[in-house]
């Protein structure tokens, strides 16, 4: 039956794998190509694709060759440090590789390594296809662990795009992120770039007994750019994970966050922000897995969305039916700030045990005309009133976020054009 599969499924692969710049024997050395060849390739007529398309990835001819752009990157840096993140200990990253010489964070077997997991099956299991396409990337895994033995509790990680070849590049950054007993840490990621790239990332995080972890994400990148990232989770008893999305940047993205509470008294909190214009796409895809008693998981997505953009949000809960004592909870909100401007939601809920407390909820609409006229009757310009409300309804995302350096460059990121 897989020669079967691989015969009817393959030929669209290779031609996507040629595209990606991948030599016939790569192509039959590695486990997850033969994973992509055995499984058909995402459409529309996928349930998970259903409104998100990757014929792009079909027609666009990619590189894996990037030249070093030293003046890009100092620019870069230049701009996404300010005088609040200068001291932060920081990673960074370009096109995918890790920058030593642009890192305060070392190389340190306590804390941070570099690690080639290519033949560990068993780390970022084939879940799907873009999970499998990162992983035929030689690239190494950027890993950190985060315990009492080590004072760093908080990260800056700067992710940086650059096609500045004649075709367009392609990189696949993997992250591994592991909490510890008891330790509270903060992690927060800026992804930036210019022309136009396909960044296909993977991260594997694992909270252990008692951790905390807040996680923040702003996609800064190019709007020319393709960026896919899955995202997997997993938290042991006791545990609090807090994570925040804002989304600005790229052409097309989708963003897959599957969140597995095991252990018992977990909590999840997950909020994202998706601000789009012109024909950007971005799909937030979120799959929270209760498997035990008492845990709690709250979700929330808002879109504003104008000119010829499109938001998708597909959440789902799955509750076990030994996850009695759930408390789970989902919420899309959609401003439609043009005719044009398109959402698309579906949050779900799949429920086996029978005392739990779970709803979903999704509301779509326009900015409150009534609101708008009050506060030009009071002499403020429409743009300035459009955005006072438009910032009333993000705050109550960004005001559950502990950390007032991180508050305060969510709110510089969204005023910025």
């Amino acid at each position: 039956m897989s020669n079967v599969k691989e015969h009817q499924y393959g030929n669209e692969w290779i031609e996507i794998l040629e595209n990606l710049s991948f030599s016939e024997q790569e192509r039959k050395t590695s486990n997850a190509i033969r994973f992509l060849l055995a499984n058909s390739f995402p459409t529309r007529k996928t349930e998970e694709w259903k409104y998100s398309d990757l014929k792009w990835l079909k027609k666009i001819k990619f590189t894996q060759n990037s030249v070093f752009d030293e003046i890009f990157i100092q620019k870069a840096l230049d701009t996404i440090l300010t005088d609040d993140l200068k001291n932060v200990p920081r990673i960074v990253c370009y096109n995918g590789r890790y920058l030593k010489q642009f890192s305060t964070i070392q190389e340190n077997p306590n804390f941070f390594m570099l690690v080639d997991y290519s033949k560990n099956e068993s780390f970022i299991n084939l879940k799907n296809a873009l999970v499998a396409l990162n992983k035929i990337f030689d690239n190494l895994t950027i890993t950190v662990k985060f315990s009492s033995k080590n004072d760093m509790k908080s990260i800056l990680c700067i992710n940086l795009g650059n096609a500045n070849t004649s075709r367009p590049c392609v990189f696949s950054p993997k992250y591994h992120f592991h909490i510890l007993d008891n330790v509270q840490a903060t992690i927060l990621e800026i992804n930036y770039g210019e022309g136009v790239y396909f960044s296909n990332s993977v991260y594997d995080i694992k909270l252990d007994h008692k951790a905390q972890l807040n996680y923040t994400y702003i996609n800064k990148a190019s709007k020319k750019s393709y960026y896919c990232t899955n995202t997997l989770i997993e938290l042991s008893d006791h545990t609090k994970y807090k994570q925040f999305q804002l989304i600005k940047g790229s052409l097309f993205s989708r963003y897959e966050t599957n969140i597995h509470l095991k252990g018992e008294w977990s909590q999840a909190e997950f909020d994202a922000v998706q601000i789009l214009s012109d024909h950007q796409h971005a799909d937030i895809t979120s799959q929270v897995i209760h498997d035990v008693p008492h845990c709690q998981s709250h979700q929330n997505v808002k879109n504003i969305l104008s000119d010829f953009s499109h938001g998708v949000f597909q959440g789902k809960v799955y509750v076990n039916r030994l996850a009695q004592k759930t408390n789970a909870q989902q919420q899309n909100q959609a401003l439609l700030l043009s005719d044009h401007a398109e959402i698309n939601t579906k949050p779900e809920l799949e429920i086996y045990a029978d005392d739990v407390k779970c709803s979903h909820g999704a509301a779509i609409g326009a900015l409150d005309q009534e609101q708008l006229f009050f506060l030009m009757s009071r002499g403020i310009p429409y743009e300035l009133a459009q955005k006072m409300l438009i910032n009333a309804f993000i705050n109550e995302s960004i005001e559950k976020i502990d950390d007032s350096i991180i508050q305060n460059l969510l709110h510089q990121s969204i005023m910025a054009k």
